[in-house]
């Protein structure tokens, strides 16, 4: 079975949706539209990310990082504006060339690196934000992207949590201890975002000059399950000011100091339901608005209600999915 078109993946949309929304907290704070930052980041086939930004954003150059060279010639059809540069190559390559050329990032830049790879690269990728992170300039924004999923040999349901506890503690034996519960499809990813923030720790803890500090971290389920952890990098100096000032920000998405990641699991309500729902909003809480439209959305009225509820945290951030007939 083909996975869903990736523009009308629920989960995904919400959680770019509030990237977006931390960009422009974070702007806001330091003052900038970014029409002096850079931003590099992985265009994929589609672009969707890049011209995403692109629109919400000034940026004065965006990079696009792609390794296959069929993907790389779609993205010529499918980028946003002159000011995208598609590249054929992989962040690891661009990462070496910006080292042994100019030796760091002469821009302040937003980096995402929306890596795919499983368990065997978990360790690699952390370990590659963090190099990025200390050759950009002060102040910086970096995002990672994680599947934390298990490997192929320990997906089957007969594979037991103790098994998969095994595995991590054998596998990552200086990242742990790590807590069986945290072992199946739903909750590994508490055990990859403890590897990351191990790593994250011991590559700047003894650097005098420089820090990457966590300021969000999401979870959600998009055919694959997906982590996301977003980093302020800089100047110490400089990055403790702006954190400064985003912990007194209203914003409930910011998440310091490596606290539980935010999940996000929003319901696939057609647009009619929507239209219900929202009429009952803000008024009615999600107990309320199931007894008022007698209506049920899920096999028992507890699993209705966290349906209702995660639909009600995320609305603002839903995009709107409508078919078109002509």
């Amino acid at each position: 079975m083909s996975e869903p078109v990736y523009h009308l993946r629920t989960n995904k949309a919400v959680e770019r949706a509030l990237f977006v929304e931390l960009l422009r907290i974070v702007g806001g704070i330091i003052g900038t539209d970014y029409s002096d930052w850079n931003y590099v980041g992985f265009g994929a086939s589609y672009m969707e990310d890049f011209n995403l930004l692109n629109k919400c954003f000034k940026f004065d150059r965006l990079i696009s990082l792609e390794e296959k060279s069929w993907k790389h010639s779609r993205q010529f059809l499918n980028k946003s504006g002159s000011n995208i540069t598609p590249l054929n190559k992989r962040s690891d390559v661009y990462l070496d060339e910006i080292k042994n050329t100019d030796g760091c990032f002469s821009k302040s830049s937003v980096i995402w690196l929306d890596h795919t790879g499983g368990a065997e690269v978990w360790i690699k990728n952390v370990q590659e934000i963090c190099d990025f992170a200390k050759i950009t300039k002060s102040p910086s924004i970096l995002k990672l992207t994680i599947v934390p999923a298990r490997p192929k040999e320990l997906r089957g349901a007969s594979v037991s949590a103790q098994e998969v506890h095994n595995w991590l503690e054998n596998e990552f034996t200086s990242f742990g201890p790590f807590e069986i519960e945290n072992t199946s499809k739903n909750s590994l990813y508490k055990s990859v975002y403890r590897i990351a923030k191990v790593i994250v720790r011991r590559a700047f803890q003894y650097e005098d000059e420089i820090s990457a500090e966590c300021i969000s971290s999401n979870f959600y389920i998009d055919v694959s399950p997906i982590l996301t952890i977003t980093f302020l990098v800089g100047e110490i100096e400089k990055v403790n000011e702006i954190l400064a000032s985003l912990k007194n920000h209203p914003w409930k998405y910011f998440n310091f100091d490596w606290g539980e990641p935010l999940r996000i699991d929003v319901p696939d309500f057609s647009l009619r339901e929507r239209i219900e729902l929202d009429r009952l909003l803000p008024e009615n809480d999600a107990e309320k608005i199931l007894e008022k439209l007698r209506v049920q959305f899920a096999e028992t009225k507890e699993m209705s209600c966290k349906l209702v509820e995660n639909y009600i945290e995320f609305k603002q951030q839903v995009p709107s999915f409508q078919q078109v007939y002509y």
